[in-house]
């Protein structure tokens, strides 16, 4: 009985290596940071060495390598694709925005909702539309279309004969 034990001791695989583990035995063996890391991920904290070991690494490692070079393919300067690049951000930068301006300074509320929602994240257009063209009075801008509010506030205009 005592046989059995030591031949079960002697047969059985080393314990499994942790991504950790992996990842430095990858490095150790001439592999890249970066590639290692992506094939200890891919092959997990149960990866063990025997038979096949080296060819699921292999394996891993093709596929790390090609996802690198797609992602290598990306140009480095992707600005144009930014939703938040080269947006209107004051009165004079669009037209569509200028006439919903133009609108909700004289009175519109609708038009000073339209010009919120429509207006880029932290522009004076959005401004302008959230506090009903600089109504301090007013919490709703569609009040503006049912009661009396007093003047339109004057409104600082940049000047038209100066271009930008």
């Amino acid at each position: 009985m005592s046989m059995g034990l030591i031949l079960f001791g002697c047969s059985s695989n080393e314990e499994p290596l942790t991504q950790t583990e992996l990842t430095d035995k990858l490095v150790v063996d001439g592999l890249s940071l970066d590639i290692a890391e992506c094939v200890a991920a891919d092959l997990g904290d149960s990866y063990q060495e025997g038979d096949e070991s080296q060819t699921e690494i292999d394996a891993s490692k093709e596929t790390c390598e090609e996802e690198k070079e797609e992602v290598e393919e990306i140009p480095e300067n992707r600005t144009e694709e930014l939703a938040f690049v080269d947006q209107p951000t004051e009165y004079g930068d669009d037209e569509e925005l200028d006439l919903l301006w133009d609108e909700c300074e004289a009175g519109e509320g609708k038009s000073c909702d339209e010009l919120f929602m429509k207006s880029p994240i932290n522009s004076d257009y959005e401004e302008f539309g959230l506090n009903c063209g600089r109504r301090p009075n007013i919490l709703y801008c569609n009040e503006l279309d049912s009661v009396d509010n007093g003047p339109t506030p004057k409104i600082a205009l940049p000047d038209e004969d100066t271009e930008e």
